[in-house]
């Protein structure tokens, strides 16, 4: 469908989704890296990934994406990945089809669980040469031992897999009026932006003075949906030159405090209000005044591991060695904070 001929005369409603979910990968901490029989010692190699879960267990996750994709197309106007366009006469339709497959989707998830230790016994048996990383990895990052139901165990685990929509935005347009759709788009992105902002502030930065590299990658989810979303507003990349000003030089490992912590605590601070973040989008606020005054007040520590985005950490460590109970291993973040994506709303609010 046209985008022209779709939006003369348009009434309806601007949808944004999103279907996420593990990679079933984690990076080998301490790994040594050989090429040509030398060994590499350099920053830029950020050491070795492995498979612990068996990838194609985990492709359901693209073929819903795929799915709602392919659907919006059918009737309505897919404008980017993850936003969409859908007419007034369809939204009901489309409404009850999108909630069938997050039921369906999530009885996957569940289903998947239930056979998680029968897959990871497959997985490892395969690969017998790693079976202690993987086994190490489930048992301190994945698995809560404390609980003996798979769905429980695996609460943190399931949580990764997501299967969202904003809730709908009404609107009308006409042939002459086309120039107000991205402005309406961008009024949702800043609240949507200002409410994920404002958890994560007082979650994990409001009293605190440092936050670990998994608070951090929650930060960095919010900058790359903004990013993503910059072709609705010129004014989007003056709120992403914020996060570029915090991220200057951000650790890479290890707990982030004194300057680095204050920016990151302040940028969220600004960014939990709709009404900051539009005239950080005019260009009346400026990211080097507001970010760069602060001051440090003390040096970062600790060595804990980079998380990127989709990866977890391990360290090889010898099963017989491991001395942490499965009930005290460090839990994931809640979803909302691990995944600071788009959610469901209450009927009420369709």
């Amino acid at each position: 469908m046209e985008q022209n001929d779709f939006l003369t005369q348009f009434k309806g409603n601007l949808i944004l989704f999103g279907v996420s979910g593990s990679c079933g990968e984690a990076t080998v901490k301490g790994a040594r890296t050989v090429v040509n029989g030398v060994e590499i010692d350099s920053s830029l190699v950020k050491g070795t990934t492995i498979q612990w879960f068996p990838s194609a267990e985990l492709k359901f996750v693209n073929k819903y994406l795929t799915r709602v994709s392919r659907k919006v197309k059918e009737i309505g106007l897919l404008l980017h990945k993850g936003v969409a366009l859908i007419s007034d006469d369809k939204m009901e339709d489309f409404r009850n089809w999108l909630k069938d497959q997050q039921v369906e989707f999530q009885a996957e998830v569940e289903a998947l669980a239930l056979r998680f230790d029968e897959v990871v016994e497959d997985h490892v048996k395969a690969n017998p040469d790693v079976a202690e990383l993987i086994e190490g990895h489930i048992t301190n990052k994945v698995k809560d031992g404390a609980h003996s139901d798979p769905l429980q165990a695996l609460a943190g685990w399931m949580g990764s897999f997501r299967f969202a929509a904003f809730p709908p935005i009404p609107f009308m347009t006409f042939e002459e009026e086309q120039e107000d759709l991205p402005a309406l788009a961008t009024m949702s992105l800043w609240d949507d932006v200002a409410m994920q902002s404002k958890l994560l502030h007082d979650n994990s930065f409001l009293g605190e003075e440092a936050c670990s590299q998994r608070a951090i990658t929650a930060v960095r989810k919010i900058y790359t949906k903004l990013e993503s979303m910059s072709f609705l507003h010129d004014g989007i990349i003056n709120v992403v030159s914020f996060f570029d000003e915090a991220f200057d030089d951000m650790p890479k490992k290890g707990e982030v405090s004194g300057v680095k912590f204050a920016q990151v605590k302040k940028l969220l601070a600004l960014c939990s209000e709709a009404e900051t973040l539009r005239s950080i989008a005019a260009g009346k606020v400026d990211a080097q005044t507001a970010l760069g005054a602060v001051v440090e007040e003390e040096t970062p520590t600790g060595e804990e591991n980079w998380f990127d985005e989709d990866d977890d950490v391990i360290t090889p460590t010898p099963m017989s060695q491991q001395q942490t109970p499965p009930s005290q291993a460090k839990k994931p973040l809640p979803a909302s904070e691990m995944q600071p994506e788009f959610v469901w709303d209450d009927d009420d609010n369709w």
